[in-house]
């Protein structure tokens, strides 16, 4: 064998296997489009405020409650209630102010309606009866009606009787006297005593009409039954408002129908 043909053979081996083979490309290949950004989007902050200090929450406030409040009934004719003490009790009540602890009521409140015709009411005309016993005016608070009369008399050794107001008298009597006077007109009678200046005063009021009525221990008032129609309803206490310009009276306005009854709820302060 030629020497040569070794080589030879080995270089057509190679070509036969290159020829083979498919092209080789050299082409460069597409590129892949790049994902474009998201649009720009500007973030705007609010513009800081001054510090300021927190307002608190609005504060939502009752409705003032009526005073008195009246609230409409079906006992036909009937006119009741109560007269009750709010808030904290006066340091140094007057002493015929007394308020129940237990109830809040406030005894010995005078109430008279100031129009209900000339039906018979519960305050009567007979004569009312006011004595000195013990240093003191008693009954120290009394409803009377005009047209009526007034009784004075004593249990004590000497005793006077100076009235002022709706009826004027000025009587000093003995152990077992007594008078008689005619109240002829409708009002305060105030009664006070010149020889016992510590002794406390006696009222009486005398109604045009006679519906009245002085409230309990524990403030409860009830009137008569009253006409149907237009009323003012008035609240009197002797030691309510004691002040030298405080009234001690006040009124209300109150219409009943033919069917109606109404109850009335009343609420004293000391101011």
């Amino acid at each position: 064998m030629n020497p040569w043909h070794g080589p030879a053979i080995a270089l057509l081996l190679c070509l036969s296997i290159g020829c083979s083979r498919g092209p080789v490309s050299t082409a460069v290949p597409d590129a892949v489009p790049e994902k474009s950004p998201p649009p720009f989007r500007a973030v705007v902050k609010p513009t800081p405020t001054p510090d300021k200090k927190q307002r608190p929450p609005i504060k939502q406030i009752a409705a003032p409650r009526e005073n008195p409040e009246v609230v409409k009934t079906k006992e036909r004719g009937i006119l009741r209630g109560v007269v009750r003490w709010e808030g904290v009790e006066p340091e140094q009540p007057a002493p015929r102010l007394r308020i129940d602890r237990a109830t809040h009521g406030v005894s010995e409140t005078a109430l008279w309606l100031t129009s209900a015709g000339t039906t018979p009411s519960q305050v009567s005309a007979d004569p009312v009866r006011l004595s000195a016993e013990q240093g003191e005016y008693r009954p120290h608070i009394v409803l009377a009606r005009k047209g009526g009369t007034i009784e004075l008399r004593t249990v004590e050794e000497r005793a006077d009787f100076q009235a002022s107001g709706a009826a004027t008298f000025s009587e000093t009597l003995q152990r077992g006297d007594r008078r008689v006077f005619p109240l002829s007109s409708a009002g305060l009678i105030e009664v006070r005593s010149q020889l016992q200046p510590r002794c406390r005063p006696a009222y009486v009021w005398v109604l045009e009409n006679g519906f009245g009525a002085l409230t309990a221990a524990d403030g409860q008032f009830r009137l008569p039954p009253v006409p149907a129609g237009n009323h003012e309803l008035m609240l009197w206490h002797e030691d309510w408002h004691t002040g030298a310009a405080s009234p001690r009276t006040a009124r209300v306005r109150l219409t009943l129908a033919a069917d109606e009854g109404a109850e009335v709820r009343w609420t004293l302060r000391e101011r």
